[in-house]
């Protein structure tokens, strides 16, 4: 180890003096009794220790040694810091990320367990209240440490915002430490550390911390950070064993003990703040050049301290900035006015002293905006001069010039880097053991850690030196060496050192492998090559962008180098579309050189080469070699190189453009690149860019450039090799003319072209001629070593010429030894040959046969490993948190404004939102203004931009009043409820509901819940649970005294928990008093209640609760009645009785009341009747039936609960929106003929016309529907589109609309037509009553056909006009077939008819209105109130939308106008699958059923392998997975999977008698129709994987999941349920629906049931528990503790019968219900 300088007795007093003058003074004027000390203080004393007063302690400044040598100790070995004078900090609490983001600027979310970073405590001002570091830990806690000197500010000002978060009721706490905590820095520290650890040091990178035991003391928190600027921790130890710790460390020579003095040049030495000093609340992060520590996504939400302030000066230059100056002379003192050149003060020095290591002067400071740059020259006194630096720019001074101070170890220490940061952390700016602290700004990082040293000697290259003979380790050592020097090049000032660095680099790079090496200083080599390329002139950028290239190859693809990609390709897009410049100025290119690859086998010569070229190559490589999961790098690298190349291509009247100098080669290299990356494309996307490219690319070959031609031609024939494996009768369009123009060019004997160029072109096009006409293709034999490869492919030989071009004359040694290129062609492992193994030699034929094998197993092996989604922990929950945080609307209100010049509607729309940081779901209120038509009252002209979003959280019910359009509110708030009203001017009334005592809890669910104003607004009615603070009988004679704890209530089951006996009330708003009305028959629990026309009297629905109460939640089948209750207390009841009763709602006009009847007991989810009451006559009628079985297209019943608005304006029609197959619809009934019209498929204004449709067989798995729907716009993609050229790739097939009007119509039946011919490789459809799908479909039916009937008969000219549009189709296809002679001409025919409607299918349509019905496959209706309905849209692939449309006239359609487009969606593709049992699985009581299913998949999968499926089965069993938006379904599609969410034969929309076919029969009918879904959807998607198969589940979904793993045990890879059912027979005691217990296996339910063993058999029999033994698929079990329904004892069940077998199951217990 070098020694440190030896200084003269006389040096080392004059610089003693100078560094007690310019260090800080540590004394603050404390009380010396006021004076705390460390429990080190006495220890200090011990050794030797100068102490001095600092921020109200007694700390060391030095040591025996002094500040100088100490200060070099540090930076040569390693060195003792107590800093226990400084704050720690544990914040405790589920909101303790918030509440730490309240405080500071960094995002505290985004950091990973154990990972920590520095931040700022920020002012309102944008001032800096401190700096410290925040640690999210894998405890539940924060850990934070801040300065000694703001402990005092910092506590108070923690605390302050401590209780305005609890008076919030947020969960957070501080807990001040009381620990003691040392630092080690120095880069002997992790050898030193390393023996008192357990753990592997090497893996704590940087910012990242750990407990552990050090030393033999327990509960050490290891924090990898420093305030040096070398490699450090700090430790935070017990008090009590401090002391211990040090004396261990100590006993190392290594380490020596150090005080303030040296702590502060050594932080001012490697350009760190000091607070107080060089920032404080007068400065902003950006002019401390602190910008990287304010996290991106607190930059966007603005949601800091003083981000008013801050945000705007990051785009903005502020007045000053912090910078860092080296200067002669004298040294600088603090305060000491910093001039310009001409005298005038531009700023001030904060901090300075002389450097040890540079031994030069070094200083920081603020000067103004105009003066900040490098090398400025200015003046700190009239006689010393300085120059400007960047503080970084004098850390790196400070290493470079160590080796001149004899200090060999002074360099950039070698700090072990975080695994996904750039910097070795997840901010930009933080390196190399310092505090998290740059001092630089993004602008400035160009200049980060440049070396000073700039000798031209050290551009030699490493492979070009000569030298001895040594052994192997001497020699391995001696090329490392050189290695670092050619790296450290890289960082040098002179741009001819770096690019000499560069050139070594890539010959050290592409003629030997350096994985070892290169995988610990990978992110060095990254940052200077990404310098390299932002910075550096375009001969640098080539070069830097080949290196980096070779880089990926080294390190093998995989991680690291998709790391690379996703850095580089940015800065590689810049480039190549930087057209600031000539291309000739941009590229340098040499008429000499071959600008296709590296001058023509001749070594490079940087400047030679056109350098977009090779940035382009390099992007093509890199992109090839990374495995990059989720495609999007694929297909952006895709569309950036077409948009290069693209420009070349020929114009609208055939002719190619002129060229500009140098733009050949660089589009040929852009060809070459994007060529290599199509190998990698899947069929989906291979079929388009045939379509696109072929035609265009065969006018280039006429281009004047060779190489370009060449590159054309060979892309042509890679192309249509493609091509050929798509379809084996693959034909290019004029194929006569290209093979002519092939055959000129293999013959050209053009005497004006080079000799060389005319015999490269002839022998490249002959061999492409002969492949397109003949698929000839001459073989190529490539020698490396022992080995041999062969290249027999277009494709192989456009990846060995892509390699060959980057390693030159290494690519045999990399064929030899890369494991990486011996994947791809499949070589197998390096071999190890001796002289035995040589002399076997197999044959030629062996050979190829072997290569051959290989290679196909190794496109498989990793097309496979490129297919599996990214399945870190940290990414699927920022995936979920994406799709789970996307807003809906949950309620809306309308109200009518009428105005002197224009009416107006005022649209309030409540939202809920999910919130991860919270835990919890967010909701939020915001309005629109619409401004109707004058002249149409049924139009809206203008709709206004939205009002602000306004939080409601806390609200548990509100409503509008009908008239004043007051709005009334219950809010929960510190433990009581508040009734408040509201109005224009601001709150006008409040009660406190819970200090008037009347009454227990405001009820705000579903079932009950209700806030109903009278006509009059004078009173208010709601339903609330009967106070128990009063003694006596309830009204159902339960006890209710409020003393006796131990009193049993029952409640209504799961989500009804402690709601037992609700009251109604009514509030009398003037006098502010509350009522609870009495005589409720005292066996019924009322709830929905809501005021009869004459404010004197109430309806409400009322529950029978005797014996005893069952589940309320999702069940129809509840013994109810309608009641109607006035205020005098007399009480009727108005329904039949044993019946099940909900949804009351009043009609306008006051003479009607609707409600929903269904039937008790039996299914808990059923298909209801709409009974209208009318109130004049008492009489109550069926205004739509229960709908036994619907026919294909016909309306499908009514399964779900009506808006609380849902009347139109003349109280004649009623809208709702109900369950209809696997479809959501939005319907209206006429209450006068009894008819349903459909109003989900109405229009939109458009003033284009609508797109062609797509083939039908596209379009739908269901042959039943007469005309096939529009197909929707392409997908709407969350980010720009990636080309205008590049349309997206085919879609399998475009959802229909739920319910065409036209499809309404009885459907006649014919014999079974001939199959399809399949036009997508992805999904063949299923059989179609179009013999050719690919004729156009006839027009859609017109508007006087949009609002079709419902009813049961249908006129007779409809049913012909359709049966003579059916007939037509089925005629056509066969005159067609009739002329198509050969069955050579007609496969060409049946080719080019697919291609054209793919072409018309997939290119980019215009956004038609007309055609946004098609987008959405679920429509609920939110409200209609004034004929203006407001509904909610979705789809699986779009999020919800708001929209609002007038109730139409007859005969007229919907004009549908969008208020809330989704946030973003989602490029999924999804169908409607149909699917009819085998005729072995139909019920024999209910036989003929069908049902159905929704197939989600990505859109782009990225390789050919086949797609993952998972099966989402939901719940109920009586429920529905419509085609709407579900963010599971949405999560699993972006991690790549496919979808498959089944609506088995018990379903809802599908009509009763699919309901009432499940009783008896779960657990084996239900399982089977989940099994026939999952291979129909096999059968018709060719692209989904059946060897790659997952099922989840919930509930009954859980109890299918596991059925299905038990009896199909071979056939699901994995299986997650989420509180199943597992065995019923165990679940009678603890479930509250136990009636559906015994109705499911087929047995008959009363109160007094006792079981039988029959019955207890039966439920065993049909349970998953029975098939436990045969399972083998491993099994998560996610299960709920407070689950109502079903217990998590099932899960536990079925957990222990598969743990005694030793099989794989997981079990995941949550205190709470799981969502």
């Amino acid at each position: 180890m070098p020694k440190p300088p030896q200084l003269t007795p006389l040096d080392d007093v004059k610089e003693q003096r100078l560094y007690s003058e310019l260090l800080p003074k540590w004394s603050f004027s404390f009380p010396q009794a006021a004076l705390k000390k460390t429990q080190l203080f006495d220890f200090h004393k011990e050794q030797g220790g100068k102490m001095v007063e600092f921020a109200g302690w007694t700390m060391p400044v030095q040591y025996k040694d002094s500040h100088i040598a100490s200060h070099m100790h540090t930076r040569q070995h390693c060195s003792i810091f107590d800093v226990s004078h400084m704050l720690q900090t544990k914040v405790h609490g589920k909101d303790r990320v918030k509440f730490m983001e309240s405080l500071v600027v960094a995002d505290i979310a985004e950091l990973k367990d154990n990972q920590g970073t520095l931040s700022l405590f920020t002012n309102e001002k944008g001032g800096i209240i401190d700096d410290l570091i925040v640690t999210k830990t894998d405890q539940g806690y924060l850990y934070v440490v801040s300065n000694a000197g703001c402990a005092e500010k910092d506590s108070a000002h923690m605390k302050a915002r401590l209780a305005e978060f609890k008076a919030a009721g947020f969960d957070v706490d501080l807990e001040f430490l009381d620990a003691a905590l040392i630092a080690l820095q120095g880069p002997s520290m992790s050898q030193v550390l390393q023996k008192g650890l357990k753990e592997d040091l090497s893996k704590l990178t940087f910012m990242t911390s750990t407990l552990a035991t050090v030393f033999g003391v327990p509960d050490c928190r290891i924090t990898r950070c420093g305030y040096t600027g070398e490699d450090g921790v700090e430790i935070s130890v017990p008090q009590s064993r401090v002391v211990e710790l040090t004396e261990k460390l100590l006993a190392n020579s290594e380490v020596k003990l150090a005080g303030l003095g040296a702590r502060d040049s050594l932080r001012l030495e490697a350009g760190l703040c000091l607070y107080g000093n060089d920032i404080d609340e007068t400065t902003t992060p950006v002019e401390a050049t602190l910008v990287w520590t304010i996290g991106k996504r607190r930059r966007q939400n603005k949601d800091f301290p003083g981000a008013d302030i801050i945000v705007p000066q990051i785009k903005a230059k502020t007045a000053r900035k912090r910078v860092g100056l080296v200067s002669t002379g004298p040294p600088v003192r603090q305060h000491t006015p910093i001039l310009s050149p001409d005298g005038k003060v531009i700023g001030e020095v904060t901090s300075g002293c002389p450097s040890p290591c540079l031994k030069k002067n070094v200083a920081m400071g603020y000067v103004d905006a105009a003066f900040v740059k490098n090398g400025t020259a200015i003046q700190v006194e009239p006689s010393a001069a300085a120059a400007f630096t960047s503080p970084a720019r004098a850390a790196a001074d400070r290493r470079t010039s160590a080796s001149s101070a004899q200090l060999a170890n002074c360099g950039s220490p070698t700090m072990p880097r975080s695994k996904k940061g750039k910097r070795g952390s997840s901010k930009p700016g933080i390196k190399n053991g310092v505090k998290g602290e740059s001092g630089a700004s993004d602008d400035e990082l160009t200049s980060d850690v440049l070396s000073h040293y700039s000798s031209a000697s050290e551009s030699t290259s490493v492979l070009e030196e000569g030298g001895e003979q040594v052994d192997e380790q001497t020699a391995q050592e001696e090329t490392e060496d050189k290695l670092k020097q050619c790296i450290d090049n890289l960082m040098d000032k002179s741009a001819k050192t770096r690019l000499a660095g560069l050139e070594s680099l890539r010959q050290a790079f592409s003629s030997r492998l350096l994985y070892d090496f290169l995988i610990e200083r990978r992110l060095t080599v990254s940052d200077c090559l990404e310098r390299s390329l932002k910075k550096g002139s375009g001969e640098e950028q080539a070069a830097a962008a080949t290196v980096f290239a070779l880089l990926c190859i080294q390190l093998g693809g995989g991680d690291e180098a998709e790391e690379g990609l996703k850095m580089v390709r940015p800065i590689l897009t810049a480039i190549l579309n930087d057209n600031s410049a000539s291309i000739a100025a941009r590229q340098s290119v040499s008429n000499q050189i071959n600008p296709l690859c590296y001058c023509d086998k001749q070594k490079l010569k940087i400047g030679s080469p056109c350098h977009l070229g090779h940035c382009a190559r390099a992007l093509g490589m890199c992109c090839y070699v990374s495995a990059a999961e989720d495609g999007e790098d694929l297909i952006k690298s895709l569309a950036l190189l077409e948009s290069v190349f693209m420009s070349s291509y020929p114009k609208r009247d055939g002719t190619l453009p002129t060229p500009k100098p140098g733009s050949p080669g660089l589009h040929g290299a852009a060809l070459q690149a994007w060529s290599l990356l199509v190998t990698l494309c899947p069929t989906s996307r291979l079929s388009v860019l045939l379509d696109l490219h072929l035609p265009k690319l065969q006018a280039c070959l006429q281009s004047t450039d060779v190489n370009y031609r060449i590159a054309a031609g060979e892309t042509i024939a890679l192309l249509v090799e493609q091509g050929r494996h798509i379809e084996e009768d693959f034909e290019v369009e004029d194929s006569e003319g290209l093979c002519e123009c092939l055959k000129s060019l293999a013959t050209d004997g053009n005497k004006h072209r080079a000799k060389n160029d005319r015999r490269k072109q002839r022998s490249i096009f002959r061999e492409v001629l002969h492949y397109i006409e003949n698929e000839d293709f001459t073989e190529e034999k490539i020698r490396f070593g022992m080995e041999s490869v062969y290249i027999d492919s277009w494709m192989r030989r456009r990846i060995y010429d892509a390699f060959k071009e980057i390693l030159e004359s290494g690519v045999s040694h990399h064929l030899q030894f890369n494991p990486l290129l011996r994947d791809i062609f499949g070589l197998g492992p390096p071999l190890i040959l001796d002289a035995s193994v040589k002399g076997n030699k197999i044959s030629r034929f062996e050979k190829h046969l072997f290569n051959s094998a290989a290679f196909k197993a190794r496109t498989k092996q990793r097309n496979k490993f490129r297919d599996k989604p990214h399945m870190e922990p940290a990414h699927v929950a920022g995936l979920y948190g994406e799709v789970s945080g996307l807003p809906a609307p949950r309620s809306a209100h309308v109200r009518e404004e009428q105005h002197p010049e224009v009416p107006i509607y005022r649209v309030t729309a409540e939202w809920s939102q999910s919130d991860l940081v919270r835990g919890s779901r967010l909701r939020y209120s915001q309005q629109w203004t619409l401004i109707r038509d004058s002249k149409d009252h049924r139009s809206i002209r203008t709709v206004l931009p939205p009002g602000p979003c306004v939080p409601v959280s806390g609200e548990l019910l509100s409503g509008f009043s009908p008239i004043q359009g007051l709005r009334a509110v219950v809010r929960e708030t510190c433990g009581h409820q508040l009734l408040e009203i509201w109005d224009h001017h601001g709150l006008r009334k409040c009660l406190n509901l819970t200090a008037l005592n009347k009454h227990g809890r405001v009820y705000d669910d579903a079932q009950f819940g209700c806030l109903s104003w009278s006509e009059c607004e004078n009173k208010l009615l709601y339903v609330a649970e009967q106070s128990r603070n009063r003694s006596g009988e309830t009204h159902d004679g339960e006890s209710a005294c409020g003393k006796d704890r131990s009193v049993y209530y029952e409640d209504w089951g799961e989500a009804l928990t402690n709601k037992s006996i609700p009251v109604i009330c009514v509030v009398n708003l003037q006098n502010g008093s509350v009522t609870v009305l009495q005589n409720v028959p005292s066996d019924v629990s009322p709830g929905q209640a809501l005021w009869a026309p004459d404010s004197q009297s109430v309806f409400f629905v009322g529950w029978y609760h005797t014996p005893f109460r069952l589940g309320l939640k999702f069940c129809s089948n509840r013994r109810s009645a309608l009641f109607k209750l006035d205020l005098d207390g007399n009480c009727e009841c108005l329904s039949g009785d044993n019946l099940s009763v909900s949804c009351p709602r009043l009609s306008p006009d006051g003479s009607t009341l609707i409600y929903l009847q269904g039937r008790v007991f039996g299914p808990h989810n059923q298909c209801l009747s709409l009974q209208q009451l009318d109130l004049r006559s008492r009489k109550t009628s069926t205004l739509l039936d229960v709908v036994s079985r619907p026919q294909t297209g016909e309306f499908a019943g009514v399964y779900e609960a009506l808006a609380h608005c849902c009347w139109s304006a003349d109280s004649q029609r009623v809208v709702f929106s109900s369950a209809c197959r696997n479809w959501k619809g939005l319907f209206m009934v006429d209450r006068r003929s009894h008819k349903v019209i459909s109003l989900s498929d109405s229009k939109s204004p458009s003033s284009s016309p609508p797109p062609p449709p797509p083939p039908l067989s596209l379009l739908s798995s269901s042959p039943s529907l007469l005309f096939p729907p529009l197909p929707p716009p392409p997908p709407l993609f969350s980010h720009p589109p990636l080309s205008p050229l590049l349309p997206p790739p085919p879609s399998p097939c475009w959802p229909p609309h739920p319910l065409p009007s036209s499809a309404f119509l009885p459907t006649p039946t014919f014999p079974p037509p001939p199959p399809a011919v399949p036009l997508s490789p992805l999904l063949p459809p299923p059989p179609s009553p179009f013999p050719f799908p690919s004729l156009p479909a006839p027009p859609p039916p017109s508007d006087s056909h949009l609002l079709s009937s419902y009813s049961s008969s249908s006129s007779s000219s409809s049913l012909q006009i359709s049966f003579l549009i059916l007939l037509l189709l089925l005629l056509l296809p066969l005159l067609l077939i009739f002329i198509i002679k050969s069955t050579r001409e007609k496969r060409k025919f049946e080719y080019r008819i697919s291609k054209s409607f793919t072409k018309s299918f997939t290119r980019p349509l215009p956004l038609c209105l007309s055609d946004l019905s098609k987008l959405y496959g679920s429509w609920k209706l939110l409200t209609v109130q004034k004929d203006l309905m407001v509904i909610c849209c979705s789809s699986p692939n779009t999020p919800p939308t708001l929209r609002v449309g007038f109730l139409p006239s007859a005969g007229e359609a919907v004009t549908w106008q969008t208020l809330q487009p989704p946030v973003m969606t989602f490029n999924f593709t999804w169908t409607v699958l149909d699917v009819t049992p085998p005729p072995e699985e139909d019920n024999t009581q209910y036989s003929g059923l069908d049902f159905g299913a929704v197939l989600v998949k990505p859109s782009h999968p990225l390789r050919e392998a086949k797609i993952p499926l998972v099966v989402f089965i939901h719940g109920g069993p009586h429920s529905q997975f419509p085609a709407e938006w579900n963010s599971t379904t949405a999560g699993l599609a972006k991690l790549g999977f496919a979808v498959l969410m089944v609506n088995y034969r018990g379903s809802t929309g599908f009509g009763q008698d699919s309901i009432l076919s499940l009783i008896g029969q779960i657990g084996s009918q239900d399982v089977k129709d989940v099994q026939t879904a999952v291979r129909t959807a096999l059968q018709r998607d060719v692209t989904l994987d059946p060897k790659r198969l997952a099922v989840i589940g919930g509930s009954h979904g859980g109890f299918l999941s596991c059925h299905l793993v038990g009896q199909y045990p071979e056939y699901y890879r994995a299986c997650a349920a989420r509180n199943p059912v597992i065995n019923a027979a165990t679940l009678l005691g603890t479930s509250d629906i136990v009636d559906w217990r015994y109705n499911s296996v087929g047995f008959q339910y009363s109160y007094d049931q006792i079981p039988t063993a029959e019955a207890l058999a039966a439920m065993l029999e049909k349970s998953p528990i029975t098939h436990a033994a045969q399972i083998k698929t491993p099994v998560l079990l996610m299960l709920g503790g407070r689950d109502r329904r079903v217990s998590p004892h099932q899960g536990l069940e079925l957990y222990k019968a598969l743990k005694s077998r030793a099989l794989p199951v997981r079990f995941d217990s949550k205190k709470k219900d799981i969502f």
